[in-house]
């Protein structure tokens, strides 16, 4: 990897999501949703790969005066260094019963320590809000995450942490009805229809750089770049 072409940022993913119940062996005293078919652009086209798609958790939060993500962001931090769970936690929000709340998503491999994680949280001031049947229902996400990128084009840079990610830089930033009434016109006439697509953003020296954030395995630059020019010149109609 050329360090040039290497940097950090911190910024934000928003995308569509069916949540619905995790169903824990164990039940569990606070509401925790699982999305039901992650990354739906890709996988739905790609049935046979079902077995391998990621799995990502929300663990809702009660909505209180004064919170703040830092506080997700800190909790995380004081857990992973005195405990050996292997998982990744993002703060975010979610649309729930017509309320905008916040949450925590949660990638994590062995849900056994499920139990033991929402409590470790519970001991650094997160107030979870209390279990409670919920059937799947499609929510915009907003998850702020931080990103280590490599550039592999002109306006086009990969996530050296999850290669399978790549993001199209744009020009603006887009309303979600907007973009997904973009997004579903470029696949209709783009020879590759198997991506899942997300907006987001992050930070610079310069103020907030807007991209689309693809999932596809193995997309090819020439293929990223075309996708590219297709999403500009959509935007620029």
């Amino acid at each position: 990897m050329n360090t040039s072409d290497h940097f950090e940022a911190v910024g934000c993913i928003v995308k569509k999501e069916k949540l619905g119940t995790f169903q824990h062996p164990i039940p569990l005293k606070d509401l925790v949703l699982e999305t039901v078919s992650p990354f739906p652009g890709y996988y739905s086209a790609e049935p046979t790969e079902a077995v391998n798609r990621p799995s990502f958790l929300f663990l809702v939060l009660k909505s209180v005066p004064g919170y703040n993500e830092d506080f997700v962001i800190r909790a995380t931090q004081k857990i992973k260094k005195e405990h050996p769970f292997t998982f990744d936690a993002s703060p975010g929000f979610i649309t729930l019963f017509n309320q905008h709340v916040p949450c925590i998503r949660l990638e994590m491999v062995n849900h056994d320590n499920l139990p033991i994680l929402l409590d470790l949280y519970a001991r650094q001031g997160m107030n979870f809000a209390k279990h409670q049947e919920v059937t799947p229902y499609e929510t915009i996400i907003r998850i702020k995450r931080y990103f280590s990128f490599q550039m592999l084009s002109e306006g086009i840079l990969q996530n050296t942490l999850h290669r399978e990610m790549t993001f199209l830089l744009i020009p603006d930033d887009l309303s979600w009805d907007r973009f997904e009434s973009v997004t579903m016109h470029i696949k209709r006439n783009f020879h590759v229809g198997t991506f899942d697509a997300a907006s987001g953003f992050y930070y610079d020296a310069t103020g907030v750089r807007d991209f689309v954030r693809i999932f596809a395995p193995g997309m090819s630059l020439n293929d990223l770049k075309t996708l590219r020019e297709k999403y500009l010149h959509e935007l620029s109609r």
